[in-house]
């Protein structure tokens, strides 16, 4: 895709999609895609209750989309739904014993494909890198 060199969103969408294909192909073997996989993660990582719109606002993503990756996810046998005793409106998230261990076994191919991003750039340029993208995720969230 051809874009502006001086223009910063068209760079970033194109290695955000470079990245999550990358993370797909790490993925491959495992029957999961990344968006699935991100929130087996999530799920995995929190303690306590997890209802679907603070997975929503926590992965950035539609409650639409969530209602999808997590239908499919429960069909697998990863995630269970149950009725939150606070809100019956809402339903909280868990990870299964399946899901938490199947996540698990994915960690070292991702960690693999993490290392290998992270050794594109100096730990001088991507410490910059970060400081910079964490300065305007902030910004953007904020308008």
């Amino acid at each position: 895709m051809a874009f502006d060199k001086n223009s910063i969103s068209p760079l970033i969408f194109n290695v955000h999609l470079m990245l999550k294909w990358k993370v797909q192909e790490a993925l491959k073997d495992f029957d999961i895609t990344s968006e699935q996989w991100i929130i087996l993660g999530r799920l995995d990582k929190k303690s306590g209750e997890y209802n679907q719109k603070e997975l929503a606002k926590d992965t950035n993503k539609e409650q639409a989309s969530i209602t999808r990756i997590i239908d499919k996810l429960e069909k697998k046998g990863f995630v269970e739904r149950t009725r939150s005793e606070k809100d019956r409106r809402q339903y909280i998230i868990h990870i299964t014993d399946k899901g938490r261990a199947y996540y698990q076994s994915t960690l070292p191919n991702m960690r693999e494909e993490e290392k290998a991003v992270d050794n594109l750039i100096t730990a001088k340029e991507k410490e910059e890198l970060l400081r910079i993208l964490q300065k305007m995720y902030d910004k953007l969230q904020k308008e």
